[in-house]
């Protein structure tokens, strides 16, 4: 295909300067790009797939090596979550009050707008809010500064990172879930201890 059949066809009449080149662009190509904007939905539940199927598998590893149990949530909206926590953490519902592990988006695998994130998650409930206020005390608020995380205004994620774009990952499924892996590790690495003393602040 060559370069001119890309080409957008103008617009004549009066008026026709208020059309610039990308409007003309979309209007040519109207219908392929929709078309292949439909795609999205299919790559977006790929992605999710693999991270509830195949990244959750090596996230139980994980978890077993550290001596944790892994909890699968469902957020809210499209959100998912795979959460590693302590054994005695009590749970709402499918919810444990509090755990370390990856984030995503079920609908979006934007790099740009909707990259996966790590941290520290607490239940969307009381008992969560009160994990989260114990977790902060209990030496997270100073992890969370210390390494330049996120978390104000969250009240369902205290401290989060999100993981760097990983350009065209599905061409290396092994070596990104090698990253993610990593990722959560270090976060439990820097996170265990605050959350296993907001548990016995709360009196597990």
């Amino acid at each position: 295909m060559s370069d001119e059949e890309f080409d957008p066809v103008p617009a004549v009449g009066d008026g026709a300067d208020v059309f610039d080149q990308p409007a003309l662009f979309f209007l040519t190509h109207q219908a392929t790009i929709e078309q292949w904007a439909k795609l999205s939905t299919a790559a977006a539940e790929a992605g999710h797939q693999w991270l509830s199927t195949t990244v959750r598998a090596a996230l139980a590893d994980l978890a077993a090596q550290r001596g944790l149990e892994l909890s699968a949530v469902a957020g809210p909206g499209q959100w998912q979550h795979l959460l590693l926590h302590p054994a005695e953490t009590p749970t709402v519902g499918d919810e444990p009050v509090i755990g370390v592990g990856l984030c995503w988006h079920r609908q979006r695998l934007d790099p740009q707008n909707y990259l996966p994130f790590i941290g520290v998650r607490v239940g969307s409930n009381p008992q969560g809010a009160a994990a989260g206020t114990a977790f902060l005390d209990g030496g997270g608020l100073q992890l969370r500064n210390e390494f330049h995380w996120r978390g104000k205004g969250e009240p369902t994620w205290p401290a989060y990172f999100h993981l760097d774009p990983f350009e065209r990952w599905w061409q290396d499924l092994d070596a990104y879930r090698a990253v993610i892996v990593d990722q959560v590790g270090l976060g439990l690495d820097r996170m265990e201890g605050p959350v296993r003393n907001a548990l016995t602040t709360l009196g597990f």
